[in-house]
């Protein structure tokens, strides 16, 4: 999962992961567990932040700068310590219990600090010469499900014609019960949405805490002044979000995690597949057939008026004995004599509708 948590911090498109082998169509809406993220800008409503407004010029001091979700950014000041301008940023997580997660699924808040002021950062402590107002977002990341429908897929891409959040809301928690060495049953969180049921294990969400409130993921940093050695200390992944939206880039880590859960062997959505077979072969050569025969039966028509010329009267040969039907039931006996069993006109004509039928002339 944590390749899929720095896929979105750093992409902004990526190849969903599927099996199909060609043109394949989901009819069936496909309702499963994923993750969201819920972002705001929370800096009026941070406790102590209207202290900043009121600042003298004193020696020294500073506040807790407490967002909604409980996140504490320290926010200090001090005469002198100033170098020039300063753009600065806090990334912060507040982890939540399985109680808080199992009511309306959300398991962490993610705060993102940035100011540009005239002072100087270090690392968990902001130090300013001037008031400064900060800039706060603070994101929810919660478990929900997701309904996808209008699914369809070629050779290469999966699309998603529409993806509706579902909220996972009153789960059940259960801890985790022991009944014997080889028999353990993980702590775990039942819900039910949409008449789905959904089994989430919290050896599975407990990770994930881990490390987005690690130096991994969290990080203090200030560009602009003091030591280059200050500027970059446990950083955290800060840098993705210095010349991006914070909450663009949390609604991709979110995304990015949905699809890296989705993607695993485990998961099925049963579909159609397009498969392309031949009803029916076509023979070139008997498409031209119809043609070469008009041309034949022409030339059989001028042989038959060159002979009836030449034999007189009693070696007439009937005019519709070359036709173009009949020409197809001639053949040749055993002492190579050309014969046809076409007797009469009417026989003919019969013969000319189902030859019509058969060869579409």
């Amino acid at each position: 999962m944590q390749a899929s948590i720095f896929r979105g911090l750093s992409e902004t498109n990526w190849s969903k992961s599927y099996t199909c082998g060609s043109n394949c169509t989901w009819p069936a809406s496909q309702i499963v567990l994923g993750f969201d993220s819920v972002c705001s800008n929370v800096t009026a409503q941070t406790a102590n932040i209207s202290q900043i407004a009121n600042w003298n010029r004193v020696a020294f001091g500073g506040v807790n700068l407490t967002t909604p979700g409980g996140i504490v950014f320290p926010y200090t000041w001090m005469i002198g310590a100033a170098d020039g301008s300063v753009t600065a940023a806090s990334l912060r997580t507040m982890t939540l219990g399985p109680e808080a997660t199992a009511a309306n699924g959300s398991f962490m808040h993610v705060a993102f600090l940035s100011d540009s002021y005239f002072g100087r950062y270090y690392t968990d402590y902001i130090y300013v010469t001037e008031p400064a107002m900060p800039d706060i977002i603070e994101c929810t990341f919660s478990l929900v499900a997701w309904n996808y429908s209008l699914v369809t897929s070629d050779e290469k891409n999966l699309n998603i014609g529409s993806r509706v959040l579902i909220p996972l809301n009153d789960g059940v928690y259960q801890g985790q019960s022991v009944g014997n060495a080889l028999n353990t049953t993980a702590a775990h969180i039942n819900y039910t949405a949409e008449g789905h049921d959904f089994f989430v294990s919290m050896d599975e969400v407990e990770p994930l805490q881990v490390f987005f409130s690690s130096p991994a993921f969290e990080g203090s940093v200030d560009y602009g002044v003091g030591n280059p050695t200050d500027h970059y200390a446990g950083v955290g992944v800060i840098p993705a979000f210095m010349n991006a939206s914070f909450t663009d880039v949390m609604d991709r880590v979110a995304r990015s995690m949905t699809d890296s859960l989705q993607q695993s062997a485990a998961q099925r959505a049963y579909g159609l597949m397009q498969v392309d077979f031949s009803y029916f072969r076509v023979y070139w050569a008997w498409v031209s057939l119809p043609v070469a025969l008009q041309f034949l039966a022409i030339v059989l028509l001028i042989c038959t008026i060159i002979r009836n010329e030449e034999a007189g009267e009693k070696g007439q040969v009937p005019m519709w004995k070359s036709s173009r039907t009949v020409l197809l039931f001639h053949y040749f006996n055993e002492e190579n004599d050309l014969l046809c069993d076409v007797q009469n006109p009417k026989e003919l004509e019969d013969m000319e509708k189902t030859m019509e039928t058969r060869l579409g002339y």
